[in-house]
């Protein structure tokens, strides 16, 4: 296990009892009871807990023994832009952004919104790998809907994948669905296991699948 290098800058590290704070600060994310339960199981992997005044938080989690510091940004407070789905925004709300780092490299989690309001992503969309994998057909539709591969949001960090938001599809409360982009592949993969879920539980389960070793989104992988 390797050591962190302390609180960062405006923390006092005054929880003293960090799972019950981390439960009770990111119950926003639940819909339901099973959400709740959920989120109990991955506050056990909590070491640390705490806000800091201007409304960011930091935590450390534990995965396989090793630490991983979850870093949450400020609330959102300017205009949310033409478009992004409310219960998306509602996360924005209580942090404008919530990620953490991939074991194999790149940023997990929720990017937030950009000055505009809009989807801020990691800023690693690699945008023409769609046109590597076999996706015509779902080029062809974009197209004929008007939207450029460029201009696709990505919603989630995947590591060195993307979780982007799939314009063609709707889900719960006619938000925008999801769809899943790896390296590897290069293929155009609805994220079918989402379907019916808001966002904030979207992110729920990613800090579940990544923590708990959990299989809710089962087209993810990092």
């Amino acid at each position: 296990m390797h050591e962190t290098s302390g609180m960062p800058e405006g923390f006092d590290g005054a929880g003293s009892e960090p799972r019950s704070a981390f439960i009770e600060h990111f119950a926003f994310l639940c819909a339901d009871s099973a959400d709740r339960e959920l989120l109990t199981e991955v506050a056990q992997r909590v070491t640390v807990c705490d806000i800091a005044p201007d409304g960011s938080a930091h935590a450390v989690l534990l995965w396989d023994d090793v630490e991983h510091e979850l870093v949450c940004a400020p609330p959102f407070t300017g205009q949310v832009g033409h478009g992004v789905p409310a219960s998306y925004a509602a996360i924005a709300g209580t942090h404008n952004g919530v990620s953490w780092d991939a074991y194999g490299g790149g940023p997990l989690g929720f990017p937030g919104l950009d000055a505009d309001g809009l989807p801020a992503g990691f800023g690693q969309w690699e945008w023409d790998t769609l046109e590597v994998g076999d996706n015509e057909e779902v080029i062809a539709r974009l197209d004929g809907a008007g939207i450029a591969l460029q201009d696709l949001w990505e919603a989630f960090g995947s590591g060195q994948n993307w979780i982007l938001f799939d314009p063609l599809r709707t889900t719960a409360g006619a938000e925008m669905a999801l769809v899943f982009v790896s390296h590897d592949s290069a293929e155009w993969e609805p994220v079918e296991s989402t379907v019916g879920v808001g966002y904030g539980a979207v992110l729920l389960w990613q800090l579940a699948d990544y923590f708990l070793d959990t299989e809710l989104i089962v087209e993810q992988y990092t």
